[in-house]
């Protein structure tokens, strides 16, 4: 949950207009396509092996509440929509919080969910959801880092911590438009499912989907 003074730094980072577009776009009218991916425990762990030079001066490490407001400070930085208080609490309800450090500066995150947004309701139309899913919440590498094999490795950490807890599969979804994404993520093995296409004007929802899952 945002507090006023964090909306106040964001409209004027943002804009408030860009804000107000964001927020519509959020709320009042809404066109997406999304892929639903799946990663199951007994899949192979790959290894980072390209930049494995670079990768020694990267630490990936557990995200702890310290880290929340150095990790906000790098989101606003790049105009991502996430509140110290959010972050704080992915931390507190347990969720899977890895980062990446490089220089004393965080360069990137990863988060695995502990449990299924209620609003995701896409998932019980794409997939049979089980009590021993966990979901991707959200991933984001400085783009001076990226294609250096950083969300790899940030990935395992997650998937790892997960399976160790006890969890079997992990789910997730990303834009279909997002090809880098979705080839990355089937690098580290992770399944496409499904295409689910979601039309949201106010409070009328419509969704379809389509199944990607080889015959």
């Amino acid at each position: 949950m945002f507090g006023i003074g964090e909306i106040i730094e964001y409209v004027k980072t943002l804009g408030l207009w860009d804000l107000v577009k964001a927020n519509m776009r959020k709320y009042v009218f809404l066109r997406i396509r999304r892929i639903v991916l799946s990663w199951s425990v007994e899949n192979r762990m790959p290894q980072p092996k390209a930049y494995r030079k670079f990768l020694e001066a990267v630490t990936i490490r557990k995200g702890t509440l310290a880290d929340a407001r150095d990790l906000h400070r790098m989101m606003k930085e790049h105009h991502l929509w996430r509140s110290v208080g959010e972050l704080r609490q992915w931390i507190e309800k347990g969720y899977f919080l890895s980062i990446a450090v490089c220089q004393d500066k965080i360069i990137g995150y990863a988060c695995v969910g502990a449990e299924i947004p209620r609003r995701h309701s896409i998932f019980k139309k794409a997939i049979s959801l089980r009590p021993d899913d966990a979901y991707g919440v959200h991933a984001f590498i400085v783009p001076a880092y990226r294609g250096k094999m950083v969300y790899h490795a940030l990935a395992l950490d997650t998937f790892r911590r997960a399976r160790a807890a006890g969890y079997r599969r992990i789910v997730a979804t990303v834009d279909s438009q997002n090809l880098a994404a979705r080839s990355s993520n089937k690098r580290l093995g992770m399944e496409e499912i499904a295409e689910v296409e979601i039309t949201k004007v106010l409070f009328l929802t419509r969704m379809k989907t389509r199944s990607l899952k080889q015959n």
